[in-house]
């Protein structure tokens, strides 16, 4: 992008583009002081990487925090310089306070009506664009004119995509976030409910500020939750066109709320108030007095700070993350965690024991530490990959399967796996396949990787001492905190790995063997936390005859209330099926 004019407005420069965000320090989401500073931060770094960051102002309305968003937020310096805070008092935003906690048209309006740039954007606070993102718009806005369109004369809607809730609770750091804006496909889903057509549920609107300044605005009498934006989007699109950025390769990426969350609550019971739709004639919310514009609000500055962060993607498992690791495989066996892994075996689909024990392991580690990467190495089947797949959809998946030379006639298994998280699982995350001797794909995996190479989630099927030969480098990649699993019907096989690891595993991990006899769990504990209860004694190396009979006799009993429990399902189906002909017959029956 070549070299941009400076636009002179009074005594300063017009910046491109002003970008408008609210909220309020009240913990509304607990995690919403996150979710701002990590959006100011990401934005302002994406900018600063294309070269673009004075192109940019960012402008906070904060509505009334009792101590103000600047003194919490932890900015660095480039969006610190490069953000604007415009303060109400509580007063004024009490006068305003809807049901959320704060109304949305106003709070918008104050930012909108008081900025400086050419084009002005509005969006919620936790919305993420890469450098690519940012470089198409700003390069579209400062052209302006093109062949068939004039942006200064249309409304242009960024469409959102959703960061599924598993990577967000666990609050990674920015260079994790760069890394999954790269690596998250197409999977990651356009916001539900969004309706371009009408400004409905977009991730940005853009529109000129003489625009701006011709609809006055939001309706600041809507004071609930909704219909806001598409309010606008009907008023200006009956003057002006609305253009799809996605058109431009410009999409933005929403952060999910957590769905057990207070913002889910309020909304299912009826607590937050949803705005009644009316017909506004013309493009003019014909409120004059829209943004306050009587209300003196003197802009300021955050000071810029520093926040310390480890260097591994598992230094975010905290809070609802550190609940110690059960000292048996056993205990991993919760309801929920049965549940899941019933339905990533498959309901109607033969009980197999012996991949039970760690089908459920795999789903408690999912669904409790929500991994950032797992990875698989030997699979025969895709019952681990969906377990740990629709535990954490967000997940990135990599399986190195062994193929020992040329084959014709055969796709190999991973194909099934691609189309099944793609299609049928869900999946929101990464998935890279390898294919070759085991022992050369992780090697081609190391040199390959995008970002550090480390593993949070792994399983080693060992079918053969091929599997074998990567375990000291597996051992050596996975973090504290993280899990290695090893799986094998051969006994000798499980021998041969734990007499390896044995050796290899820190001083503050801990391996169990499985009371199946066929599963080994190697635990690598976080060092902050070895005061408390280990899986088992440090380093502490249980061979295989270990198994105690107490331990065995509930495996069993978990074996045994699984079968039953499938034994009820498929006597359900064929009372089910039963009912059924004994309707049609008697349909029938009456029909002659």
């Amino acid at each position: 992008m070549g070299k941009r004019m400076a636009i002179v407005r009074g005594e300063s420069v017009m910046p491109l583009y002003s970008l408008v965000v609210f909220g309020r320090n009240d913990n509304y989401n607990p995690d919403f002081l996150y979710r701002l500073q990590t959006t100011l931060n990401f934005n302002a770094r994406a900018l600063q990487n294309v070269g673009l960051l004075r192109d940019v102002e960012f402008v906070v309305v904060d509505c009334g925090s009792a101590v103000p968003l600047r003194e919490v937020l932890v900015l660095d310096e480039a969006v610190a310089s490069s953000t604007t805070f415009l303060e109400l008092s509580p007063h004024e935003a009490g006068q305003f306070a809807g049901q959320s906690g704060i109304h949305v048209s106003r709070a918008a309006n104050v930012g909108i009506r008081r900025a400086n740039g050419r084009f002005v954007g509005m969006q919620g606070a936790d919305l993420l664009m890469s450098s690519a993102s940012w470089q198409s718009l700003l390069s579209v806005l400062e052209a302006q004119h093109h062949n068939l369109l004039d942006l200064s004369k249309a409304c242009l809607l960024v469409p959102r995509r959703q960061i599924p809730w598993s990577f967000v609770a666990r609050q990674p750091a920015l260079d994790t976030w760069e890394r999954k804006l790269l690596t998250c496909d197409k999977a990651t889903a356009e916001h539900e409910g969004s309706s371009p057509s009408i400004a409905g549920g977009m991730g940005v609107v853009v529109l000129h500020r003489d625009i701006w300044k011709e609809a006055k605005g939001l309706d600041e009498s809507f004071d609930g939750y909704g219909y806001s934006d598409i309010d606008l989007g009907f008023r200006v699109g009956g003057y002006y066109p609305w253009i799809d950025a996605a058109s431009y390769g410009v999409v933005c990426y929403k952060m999910q709320h957590d769905p057990e969350g207070r913002r889910g609550r309020l909304l299912r019971d009826g607590t937050i108030q949803i705005n009644t739709p009316w017909v506004t004639p013309g493009i003019s919310s014909r409120q004059e007095d829209w943004g306050l514009p009587h209300v003196t609000i003197a802009p300021k500055k955050a000071k810029p700070k520093i926040e310390q962060q480890d260097s591994h993607s598992a230094s975010r498992w905290s809070g609802r993350f550190s609940d110690i690791t059960p000292s048996d495989p056993v205990l991993f066996a919760q309801p929920d965690v049965l549940k899941h892994a019933s339905a990533a075996l498959g309901m109607m689909q033969d009980f197999d024991e012996k991949h039970w024990e760690l089908l459920t392991v795999l789903s408690w580690f999912a669904l409790r530490r929500f991994p950032m990467n797992y990875l698989e190495v030997g699979p025969t089947h895709g019952r681990y990959v969906q377990a740990v797949s629709t535990a954490s959809p967000s997940v990135d998946i990599y399986v190195l399967e062994s193929v020992r030379e040329d084959s014709i006639g055969h796709a190999p298994f991973s194909t099934k796996v691609a189309m099944s998280l793609l299609w049928q699982w869900g999946h929101k995350g990464y998935f890279r396949p390898l294919i070759g001797e085991p022992a050369v794909t992780l090697e081609q995996l190391a040199k390959s990787f995008i970002g550090p190479f480390e593993i949070e989630l792994a399983v080693l099927n060992l079918h053969s001492d091929r599997e074998i030969e990567v375990l000291p480098h597996l051992l050596s990649l996975v973090v504290p905190g993280g899990l290695l699993a090893i799986w094998s019907e051969r006994v000798e096989l499980l021998t041969a790995a734990l007499e390896i690891s044995g050796p290899l595993i820190k001083g503050n991990s801990s391996i169990y063997v499985g009371c199946s006899r066929c599963t080994a769990f190697i635990f690598v504990q976080d060092r902050k936390a070895e005061s408390t209860q280990s899986i088992a004694s440090n380093a502490a190396h249980r061979r295989l005859p270990s198994t105690g009979l107490l331990t065995m006799l509930r495996l069993r009993t978990t074996v045994f209330l699984r079968q039953l429990q499938l034994a009820a399902i498929r006597l359900g189906h064929i009372s089910r099926w039963r009912a059924y002909i004994r309707t049609i017959a008697a349909r029938m029956s009456l029909g002659r």
